[in-house]
């Protein structure tokens, strides 16, 4: 992944806009962008960036997605120093997407607490 958080954020913005597969698979690795985001953690962790996986998430791509090696986004990103902003992005959006989360702790998400 090259070029600055800022442009990688835009490109992947504009992929998603373009109603292009989210769960496109590299041929080599088998990792999806959610698997390339997560290596790329460090990228990807501030407040500001950590929007990208936000985003994917949001467009329904395959969360439990297996690279080649058998390994999901969240088994990579457990692995990850400093990356519990992307771990929470992939844990929590899924749940409010489907409704599935108890109301008091939709709650206090959405508050910041």
């Amino acid at each position: 992944m090259t070029g600055s958080s800022e442009s990688v954020m835009k490109n992947l913005w504009e992929y998603l806009k373009s109603g292009k597969d989210v769960n496109i698979k590299d041929e080599v690795s088998g990792g999806t962008l959610l698997h390339l985001l997560v290596e790329n953690g460090e990228r990807f962790c501030s407040p500001e960036t950590v929007q990208a996986v936000y985003m994917l998430v949001c467009k329904d791509i395959e969360i439990d997605a297996q690279d080649s090696v058998g390994e999901t986004g969240l088994h990579k990103v457990m692995r990850k120093k400093g990356a519990y902003r992307i771990m929470m992005a992939l844990v929590i959006t899924p749940a409010i997407n489907k409704k599935i989360l108890v109301p008091e702790f939709t709650f206090v998400f959405f508050i910041g607490i």
